[in-house]
């Protein structure tokens, strides 16, 4: 009896699990940009630590809530090693590309967006087989607490929407990043800033809050444009819950604000589309169909 693991929460293992993947990945990444003796400034390092930290949250509390609504429990931990093998192979592929296009006299544009794309297919290849092996050593200390299975079924969810609410603001803070390391000239507007993030901020939350308030009034706006109001109001929230990652990089791009503002417009999208997943579950049907 005293060889019997602890019992911890879904949440706990997953938030355990994240974190553990995600400082083997950051050890990794620390380790290639010695060799490649790629800098870092101050502000960029601690942009970067606080998107990891955050990203390591929210993928342990978003695996914790698909496992008490799923049960697939070697899925998740294969998902959890995808995620962050896609994230550090984009951020680390491009770094080591516009590092490699100022050695051999590449293009400061092409090279980084090949080194991110192909290191990005390398974590996503290498990256379950990472989480699976850690999941192996957290199962040799913890077990995770049982679930009634026949409760799993009473709000099911599809992986496709969670995907996107997490995959596409990552995708913006990483295009961000190899433009702002790579120092690619971007139009910047600083006098019209001030302005621009108030009107981005409004927006964002007009559109965030558009598919409750949609909600509340039975979804008859889709009513007669589609047979199916409930799956076109999910798919809207879904989809809304992604304009201030959108804005971020308008703001970003157009009008020169910093990176670390597109970070939080990104966050705040993923934020505002899992809450809105969460409170919204669908059938597997109402899922696949836009």
């Amino acid at each position: 009896m005293h060889n019997e693991k602890p019992v911890i929460s879904p949440y706990l293992y997953f938030l355990l699990l994240s974190s553990l993947t995600n400082l083997g990945y950051i050890l990794a990444g620390l380790i290639v940009i010695a060799l490649f003796a790629v800098q870092l400034s101050n502000p960029l390092a601690i942009i970067i630590l606080i998107l990891i930290i955050y990203k390591s949250l929210l993928e342990g509390f978003l695996t914790g809530f698909l496992y008490k609504r799923t049960y697939k429990k070697d899925h998740l931990v294969k998902f959890i090693g995808l995620y962050f093998g896609r994230f550090f192979g984009l951020f680390v592929g491009g770094l080591l590309g516009y590092k490699t296009a100022n050695l051999l006299n590449l293009s400061v544009i092409i090279a980084p967006i090949v080194g991110a794309l192909a290191f990005y297919f390398a974590g996503r290849w290498i990256g379950p087989k990472v989480s699976t092996w850690i999941g192996h050593q957290v199962d040799k200390k913890f077990s995770v607490k049982e679930i009634q299975t026949d409760l799993i079924a009473a709000q099911p969810i599809k992986l496709i929407p969670i995907l996107f609410v997490v995959g596409f603001p990552l995708l913006i803070v990483g295009i961000t990043f190899v433009f702002d390391y790579s120092n690619i000239p971007i139009d910047s507007f600083n006098e019209v800033l001030p302005i621009a993030s108030i009107v981005a901020i409004i927006l964002s939350a007009l559109f965030v809050f558009s598919p409750w308030i949609i909600k509340r009034q039975g979804a008859s706006i889709f009513q007669d444009i589609t047979s199916s109001p409930e799956s076109a109001l999910f798919w809207w929230g879904v989809s809304t819950s992604m304009l201030p990652a959108g804005f971020g990089f308008i703001l970003f791009f157009f009008v020169g604000a910093s990176i670390l503002e597109t970070c939080f417009f990104a966050m705040a999208s993923s934020m505002a589309g899992i809450f809105w997943i969460i409170k919204n579950p669908i059938s597997s049907t109402t899922a696949t169909t836009p």
